[in-house]
């Protein structure tokens, strides 16, 4: 759906983004039919030295049960239990779909910022919101 959108325009961390944060997305549907607002959860604004996998625990309990999924249909499959060769494939195909676009999360835990890195945005961007801020 992406690709057809943007006519050309590269979308794929779009994709990865967007199927990645399927936790929020369920959230806030549960959120609208039930009445209840979401809850606002502060991004830490520190560089933060350990792993907090509670974060990523949905991404990873679908690359695992994907990854199970593709063993057990292979092995379904190759004995012959009711797995057809096309539906194997097809299935195959969007369990690595799914892994590679969640994996994005699991990369972004593990990502180090370089030790020259400044969060503020670069002085050309500032001196054009200025401008713009004094029109």
């Amino acid at each position: 759906m992406f690709r057809f959108v943007a006519a050309g325009v590269p979308v794929w961390r779009g994709e990865q983004y967007n199927l990645a944060m399927f936790p929020l997305s369920i959230r806030a549907v549960v959120s609208v039919f039930s009445g209840k607002k979401l809850s606002f959860i502060v991004t830490p604004k520190k560089r933060e030295e350990n792993k907090d996998f509670r974060l990523i625990w949905p991404q990873l309990t679908v690359i695992v049960l994907s990854i199970a999924g593709m063993i057990v249909g292979t092995f379904r499959h190759v004995f012959g239990l009711g797995v057809t060769l096309l539906g194997l494939v097809v299935n195959v195909f969007w369990a690595f779909y799914n892994i590679i676009s969640l994996f994005v999360v699991v990369k972004a835990l593990y990502y180090n910022f370089p030790e020259n890195w400044n969060p503020q945005p670069p002085e050309y961007i500032m001196k054009r919101i200025k401008m713009l801020e004094n029109k």
